[in-house]
């Protein structure tokens, strides 16, 4: 169930029950309506799933152009597991201490140095 047809069943639901809801803040209509939970055929938790589906294509590019800050929230306070390299390529998790958000960096490799002394 998308969030539209979410708030649509909700705002159907309050009406049913004679609660005046006039208002279009989504989240507004969510919190309001929590009290009925047990009524509604849906888990709010579900709702909050949706809304987590990952990074956008604009939080993946900044996250590109500057690594040193969550692409979430942009704080600085972030903190890497360490590199793990599986075939052609490598990743390592990272997390922000602010916000909690996780991802992962992956790497592929791009060139090749001599490292002979």
């Amino acid at each position: 169930m998308t969030i539209t047809e979410t708030i649509t069943e909700l705002r159907s639901k309050a009406k049913e029950l004679n609660l005046d809801v006039d208002v279009d803040d989504e989240d507004l209509i969510i919190r309001a309506l929590t009290h009925l939970e047990s009524e509604l055929p849906l888990h709010f938790d579900e709702i909050e799933d949706e809304e987590e589906e990952g990074l956008t294509e604009q939080q993946r590019t900044d996250y590109l152009n500057s690594s040193s800050e969550c692409p979430y929230c942009h704080s600085e306070n972030i903190s890497a597991d360490r590199v793990e390299a599986d075939g052609e390529s490598a990743f390592g998790d990272v997390e922000c201490e602010d916000c909690g958000k996780k991802w992962r960096d992956v790497y592929t490799l791009t060139d090749v140095e001599d490292a002979n002394d």
